[in-house]
């Protein structure tokens, strides 16, 4: 099992707010770099792209706890299982921190391949996420 943590992105809303907004799949397509990625499909609870140049991600909401945690999985698109958690804790009544927290299902030679571009990939929609509030 793979596991990649982003970095902590500071967010100048509650928690409450952030997660109601990370909570709707459509507000993904806000935080991915355009000049990256194509085909964007999203729903209240999927979002799928392709990254240009590399594979086709689907990505469905598995799971919330209420303004602490929403629990992603990978969808059919996907070639490999993963899960992707965002974990939000609050540290003011207006601000509040967020992390994604990726856990995948990759043999030794796609992880070599993919764990550098998903850490980077993963600390740029969190730094995105401080730029959209």
């Amino acid at each position: 099992m793979t596991k990649i943590e982003s970095n902590k992105a500071h967010v100048k809303k509650g928690q409450k707010e952030l997660f109601t907004f990370l909570s709707d799949m459509n507000h993904f397509a806000l935080l991915l770099p355009s000049d990256k990625i194509e085909n964007v499909v999203t729903t209240d609870n999927t979002c799928s792209f392709r990254i240009n140049g590399m594979a086709d991600i689907s990505l469905v909401k598995k799971s919330e706890i209420p303004n602490h945690q929403i629990e992603i999985e990978s969808g059919e698109k996907t070639p490999f299982k993963f899960t992707l958690n965002i974990c939000i804790t609050e540290e003011t009544d207006h601000s509040s921190h967020a992390q994604l927290i990726f856990e995948g299902h990759l043999n030794p030679m796609l992880k070599l391949m993919v764990e550098t571009p998903l850490t980077h990939f993963f600390n740029m929609l969190a730094s995105k996420l401080e730029t959209v509030f």
